[in-house]
């Protein structure tokens, strides 16, 4: 199927099945003459695959004919590319006018016959046929609420080919341009077009494209197209366009390009509301949706800003919105002065659920954007800059570091698994937390108290100090030995259920195998042989251990699974089983036996990296739940509340 939409070989009933594309419609800002919409049309999957097949062939070709004037598709750092040298384009010369173009519904306008021709005409054969199969006759639209819906004209946005077929389509266009009006600097990305010249050439120049885009559908819009000017005489020659006009300068692709940076630094500011609305929002949903959503989403909304101009201009805005992050990050994790200090003042918090501080996070990314443009040799990513930036702070934060059980606390944060849970979406039933189960694990990992008590007292009578109640309450006997409370069972039921899920059949039932009456937690065939699991889990910070600990990592998880080995796996041998002990930590990382047990019943799936994946994730998630309900089993306050 594949090869025949490539080469356009389907039968006529299969073509005009895999043509059809599901249709939404999504919210926008509404304007006079547009509606407050903008539909999208997402193809079937199958069509996907060929769209990046065929990419694959023809990126290098693409990128070639696009050259140095479209910068929207297939290109990295286009727009940062963009907005950088328009600003240095229009500060360099105060004789020049900067000017944005919209144009009106650009997708669903151009001409489909036009981007055949670009794409016959460029010669890229690879792609011709499948843009002839998807585009070549009208194709249905499905949707529930409208039931005879068709795509006749334009290119479909939710298509992966969309962009690109869409910049072929018009670069013969800016091509033309180009070479009418040399003096002129164009950039386009995508549907967005950057002018930049001397005001009577510009003017000159938007004519011409006005009247070269009527053969394509395409339209100027002028109420939304903006000339930046330095003088107010230069913007006289655009009176008879009727275009809007700024000596404050224009947006350009989401940034602010004006003549200097005190006028920037100012629009930046105005974005710093905006920002801090949706960081409101995020602490009204799930703890653990918000968690994701604040590094995932949250964050790359400036992050935009700080890539895209200068350090001295986004200073202001960047240590309002650094404010605005740690405010709502410290909300979703209780919304003390402990916690907010825990997550901001310490190098390894810092990068879990956050992101570096945007007042030192700045410098770096703009420095990384304009290495990349201007192609300095070995210039570093903003990734290896921060990456960098992080190691050097580890290593100075690793000298503050004066108890043992600090350097063993800082050596299981930094393992690799360290923080998986907190960016794990809750997509599956197996990885759903509560907020306060969220909460409370939170405040467990960074080993901040539950409550602000000088002493605190545990449900088993115990009394000792916040920070040490910690340590207690996740090895108290009387406090596991409350069902509700019991971390082993939430492991097993957990492990249990991934097992299944991979066609496993874990027997529910826990038969007692040996002569002393004891069995393993979880037992099931692999590969013909009957596999016994027993379950383990243990703290490294717990007095028994930290010694240890501090001395080789790792060394209580060995511990354990030796001893569990020396108990049973000698019998199970003489019984033709196989015996292994899963080994975790309350960090949620598995000794190594315990990981190459994993990756052995991962090579009897269908998709062993993905098991692996999802059990690890899985564990851990369940070994926080687990956690969390153990302090809340232990603390008098939590139990007087009836969290139980």
């Amino acid at each position: 199927m594949l090869l025949g939409a490539l080469n356009y070989t389907l039968p006529e009933d299969l073509r005009r099945i895999l043509q059809d594309s599901n249709f939404c419609l999504l919210t926008k800002e509404s304007t006079p003459d547009e509606p407050a919409g903008r539909p999208i049309a997402m193809p079937s999957l199958f069509t996907k695959i060929a769209a990046l097949v065929s990419f694959s062939r023809v990126r290098d070709p693409i990128l070639r004919i696009f050259g140095e004037l479209q910068f929207g598709a297939l290109r990295k750092q286009g727009t940062e590319t963009v907005i950088i040298q328009a600003r240095r384009g229009f500060r360099a010369n105060k004789n020049k006018v900067l000017v944005t173009i919209d144009l009106r519904n650009a997708f669903n306008s151009i001409h489909r016959a036009k981007v055949l021709e670009a794409v016959h005409s460029y010669a890229l054969l690879d792609l011709y046929n499948l843009v002839h199969f998807l585009y070549g006759t009208p194709s249905k639209l499905l949707s529930q609420f409208i039931p005879e819906l068709f795509s006749e004209n334009g290119v479909r946005q939710g298509d992966p080919l969309g962009p690109v077929l869409f910049s072929l389509g018009i670069h013969p266009v800016l091509a033309a341009l180009k070479a009418a009006h040399p003096d002129v600097k164009i950039w386009a990305y995508i549907d967005d077009i950057t002018l930049l010249g001397a005001p009577v050439e510009v003017a000159r120049l938007i004519e011409d494209l006005e009247r070269r885009l009527v053969d394509y559908g395409l339209q100027v819009r002028r109420d939304k197209s903006v000339v930046a000017a330095h003088q107010e005489d230069q913007l006289k020659h655009f009176e008879h366009l009727g275009l809007r006009t700024s000596l404050e300068g224009t947006r350009v692709l989401g940034a602010w390009v004006a003549g200097d940076d005190e006028t920037e630094a100012a629009w930046i500011e105005t974005r710093v509301p905006k920002m801090a609305r949706f960081l409101e929002r995020l602490t009204k949903i799930s703890r653990q949706c918000a968690n994701i959503l604040l590094p995932k989403c949250g964050i790359p909304r400036w992050n935009h800003i700080t890539r895209s101009h200068s350090p001295e201009a986004t200073l202001a805005g960047s240590s309002q919105v650094d404010s605005h992050v740690q405010e709502c990050a410290t909300r979703l994790q209780g919304g003390d002065n402990d916690m907010k200090r825990y997550l901001f003042d310490n190098p390894i918090f810092t990068g879990t659920l956050t992101s570096l501080p945007f007042v030192e996070l700045a410098p770096m990314a703009y420095a990384a954007c304009v290495d990349g443009i201007d192609k300095v040799p070995l210039a570093k990513s903003q990734a290896d800059r921060v990456t960098e930036y992080m190691k050097a702070k580890v290593t100075a934060w690793k000298g503050t570091l004066n108890t043992t059980r600090e350097v063993v606390h800082f050596a299981c944060l930094t393992q690799p698994r360290a923080h998986s849970w907190t960016r794990c979406r809750p997509n599956r039933p197996e990885y759903m937390m509560r907020d306060c189960e969220v909460e409370t694990a939170m405040r467990l990992r960074y080993l901040v108290p539950p409550f602000n008590d000088p002493v605190a007292t545990c449900t088993c009578g115990h009394q000792c100090s916040p920070t040490d109640f910690i340590i207690h309450a996740l090895d108290c006997k009387s406090v596991r030995g409350y069902t509700w409370a019991s971390r082993h069972a939430e492991v097993k039921k957990v492990f249990k259920r991934v097992l299944a899920q991979y066609g496993f059949r874990p027997d529910p039932k826990e038969p007692r195998f040996f002569n002393n009456g004891t069995g393993p937690d979880v037992h099931f065939f692999m590969g013909g042989v009957l596999v016994l699991v027993d379950i383990v889990v243990g703290n490294p910070l717990a007095d028994s251990y930290v010694d240890a600990e501090a001395a080789k990592p790792g060394s209580m998880l060995d511990m354990h699974e030796g001893i569990k080995d020396r108990k049973y796996a000698d019998p199970a041998k003489a019984r033709k089983m196989r015996f292994v002990p899963l080994a975790l930590t309350t960090f949620g990382a598995p000794g190594k036996k315990s990981r190459a047990f994993l990756k052995d019943v991962a090579a009897y799936t269908a998709d062993p990296p993905g098991f692996l994946r999802h059990m690890l994730t899985a564990l851990d998630i369940a070994i926080q739940i687990g956690n969390a309900k153990i302090v809340m089993a232990a603390t008098e306050q939590w139990w007087n509340l009836g969290v139980r």
